[in-house]
């Protein structure tokens, strides 16, 4: 019992004397270089809808779903990942009830607008925040229409992160994708519908205009019937 004691206290004089690391944090690296973590905005590592779409139907499907709805979210994914993700929410709800169909509709509407993770301009001092980039196609579901994901209020309303561009910033009007695609898409529409509006009816009249000037008098003759 006192050989056990004297090696314990002998134990705890030895580790308070010495300067040896027992322990040390790890940190992320990619190439060799650590990796720079944005935590997001208002708890948006975890969105609710997220948590509320593991819980939405039965079965492992809406958790499967929960699990794959957290990548799209992170910077590095592509501009249509978020959007893509609420249209596989919406194909797999149409296998339940209608009510569980509406109620996984609804959060994919909500998922489509949830705030993406952008990393900031590291260039500028201090780091400057940037808005995410918007996708530039229609959803396969007329429903999630001309949703976008929500951006940081806080944000240089004039800066962008594009992962394409790796860590450069792209300044608004400079690409398609710093405005949402509904908006491109309904000022070409409109642009689109006034040159065709404008050119048949110039046609129309010009075409009016030379039948009436080069066409030939016509005489018509209207027959009478005389009884004797």
């Amino acid at each position: 019992m006192l050989n056990g004691a004297v090696l314990s206290l002998t134990l705890l004089a030895t580790l308070s004397l010495s300067d040896l690391t027992l322990g040390r944090m790890l940190w992320a690296e990619r190439n060799g270089a650590a990796v720079l973590l944005n935590p997001r905005r208002f708890g948006q590592e975890h969105p609710q809808v997220i948590s509320d779409l593991g819980s939405a139907c039965p079965g492992q499907v809406c958790g499967v779903l929960a699990g794959s709805a957290i990548t799209p979210l992170l910077a590095a994914q592509g501009e249509c990942t978020q959007q893509d993700m609420a249209d596989r929410i919406i194909d797999e709800s149409k296998q339940f009830d209608a009510a569980t169909q509406a109620n996984m509709l609804a959060l994919a509407k909500v998922y489509r607008q949830a705030e993406k993770n952008t990393p900031p301009d590291f260039t500028t001092n201090p780091p400057t925040p940037r808005n995410s980039v918007f996708c530039q196609k229609a959803p396969k579901h007329p429903e999630l229409n001309c949703l976008v994901q929500k951006q940081d209020p806080a944000n240089d309303p004039n800066l962008f992160f594009d992962p394409a561009k790796n860590q450069a910033s792209v300044k608004k009007g400079t690409q398609a994708n710093t405005q949402p695609f509904c908006q491109n898409n309904q000022a070409n529409v409109q642009k689109g519908g006034n040159n065709k509006a404008t050119t048949p009816t110039n046609t129309t009249n010009t075409e009016t205009q030379t039948q009436s000037s080069s066409s030939p008098s016509v005489c018509v003759i209207y027959p009478y019937l005389f009884s004797i």
